[in-house]
């Protein structure tokens, strides 16, 4: 489980994150969502080390800060809402993936090689393992930093907007991937997301920021049945049926 203790983080004298205090539980999806400048971006950099923070970030009750960088890199890693249109293959970015377990940089084990592979077939991106990345559609670099996420094989996964350039389609085949890393391999992910309809039906947990404080944490099927999104945010929610026939929920 990862605890968020009453965190604080300042940009300059201006506070981001005020005594901000939840947590995400091992084998579950916890969106954090809000407005634009809650503190979401924020609160993630916090958990992989970006920004210098007080307070607590705890795993399995212990501070991150005090876990060594090297065991750091194996053990959290992070999806930015910025991605460079670097100038390497998929798999070249695939591979960087791998560097927290690489004793000579560039050096490939068989392990390494095969969990690339692996990530590149979940990500779907094997076709294009020899195209550039900076030839790839948005959606496209999207998967492609993604693979080198999976491939980086963490217990923990920090996601900031991961499906922003995605379409539906691929952004629910991009959740159905993160539940099913969660269910098969117990890994604990938390994203930061705008989409309030995606954060509600396919996150188990939600927080919900405003100005650098959390102001809701809730299970999200609590959240589906009740209407402090609606409130919060403003908004309307519906009902509709998915192809497979479940019910879900829309906010208009």
């Amino acid at each position: 489980m990862i605890e968020f203790r009453n965190v604080s983080f300042a940009h300059g004298k201006k506070k981001i994150l005020d005594n901000v205090s939840f947590t995400c539980d091992k084998g579950k999806i916890t969106s954090i969502i809000g407005r634009n400048g809650a503190g979401k971006t924020s609160a993630l950099k916090c958990l992989v080390g970006i920004n210098a923070y007080s307070g607590k970030i705890l795993y399995k009750g212990n501070d991150i800060r005090k876990i060594p960088p090297a065991m750091r890199a194996k053990t959290i890693s992070y999806f930015p809402q910025i991605l460079p249109n670097a100038p390497f293959t998929v798999y070249e970015l695939a591979s960087l993936g791998r560097r927290p377990y690489q004793t000579r940089i560039g050096k490939l084990t068989e392990e390494d090689r095969e969990q690339i592979e692996r990530a590149l077939e979940a990500s779907d991106m094997r076709a294009f393992s020899e195209r550039r990345v900076d030839t790839l559609s948005g959606g496209e670099r999207q998967r492609a930093y993604l693979s080198m996420i999976l491939a980086q094989n963490t217990d923990i996964i920090a996601l900031d907007e991961p499906a922003a350039y995605m379409d539906a389609s691929v952004e629910g085949e991009m959740h159905a991937l993160l539940r099913k890393l969660c269910t098969d391999t117990g890994k604990t992910i938390i994203e930061a997301i705008h989409n309030l309809t995606r954060a509600v039906n396919d996150t188990d947990k939600i927080v919900v920021f405003k100005e650098g404080s959390v102001i809701l944490e809730s299970d999200a099927e609590s959240i589906r049945n009740g209407k402090d999104i609606e409130e919060i945010f403003s908004v309307k929610k519906g009902v509709f049926l998915s192809n497979d026939g479940e019910k879900r929920i829309a906010y208009l």
